[in-house]
């Protein structure tokens, strides 16, 4: 629940400032932009990361400052300035290699696909990815694995040619399977639903005729997920500030007209 770890890290602030722990602290400035980045609320998930940052510079806390320079820019992506989340995601891979975190390395090269994807820059793109996937593989992530091959596919969907559409097919065969779906399956991933959107953009580009089912249970997944925050602004905020959300409720609401 969103709200109740918000809520933990608000309560925990004045506590963290008083004993002056301030590696704590920036990990709490942390996770409390990514909170807010995760409902929508990219105002105060950026004002709370860049605190964080500040801190863990302070104290030279490298792995602290790499994950944050990575929040930041997915902060930036999210809001369409996709240079900025290059750059941020750029510094924070140098970060995780000098640190050795490999799977911060993973996370930070989906990321930097993203923003190289955005920028049309396809082919940087699928080395970021690719470069993702093998990390994430040796290191047995199914998430992350799921997420690199689902940035293979979007770039696969992008070039849109017969051949690259196909491989992006491929790659959706290959992370159906491990989906949750509204919670039924509990032994399956937990993916962001960036990656159920491109699964659903390239089974509705192959003309798919799973892609219907797909968008319907990818939506009860979306509402699944949103009533599990408690709080009502958050709630809100998730489904209606989170652009990959927006366009999950647009496309079930046109579904849905079309069978009226």
């Amino acid at each position: 629940d969103y709200a109740r770890a918000r809520n933990y890290a608000i309560l925990a602030l004045p506590i963290i400032k008083e004993i002056d722990d301030r590696k704590d602290l920036g990990i709490v400035y942390a996770n409390l932009g990514e909170v807010n980045y995760l409902i929508g609320d990219y105002v105060q998930a950026k004002e709370h990361a860049e605190k964080g940052l500040e801190v863990c510079r302070e104290i030279n806390f490298r792995m602290g400052e790499g994950i944050i320079l990575g929040n930041l820019g997915q902060i930036a992506w999210s809001i369409g300035n996709y240079d900025l989340a290059k750059k941020f995601a750029e510094q924070s891979l140098t970060i995780a290699g000098e640190v050795g975190d490999r799977l911060g390395e993973t996370t930070v090269l989906k990321n930097l696909g993203d923003a190289l994807l955005k920028m049309n820059n396809l082919e940087e793109a699928e080395n970021a990815y690719t470069q993702a996937l093998e990390i994430s593989a040796s290191l047995d992530q199914v998430k992350e694995i799921l997420q690199a091959k689902a940035g293979l596919a979007s770039v696969a969907l992008k070039e849109n040619t017969p051949e690259r559409i196909s491989k992006a097919e491929d790659l959706v065969d290959e992370i159906l399977p491990h989906l949750e779906s509204s919670g039924k399956h509990q032994s399956r991933v937990s993916c962001p639903l960036d990656v159920y959107m491109i699964c659903l953009h390239v089974l509705q580009a192959s003309e798919d005729p799973r892609a219907i089912t797909f968008l319907k249970d990818s939506y009860q997944e979306l509402q699944a997920r949103a009533s599990r925050i408690s709080d009502p602004d958050m709630r809100r905020s998730f489904l209606e500030n989170v652009s990959v959300h927006v366009e999950l409720e647009r496309q079930y609401t046109q579904a849905l007209e079309i069978d009226d």
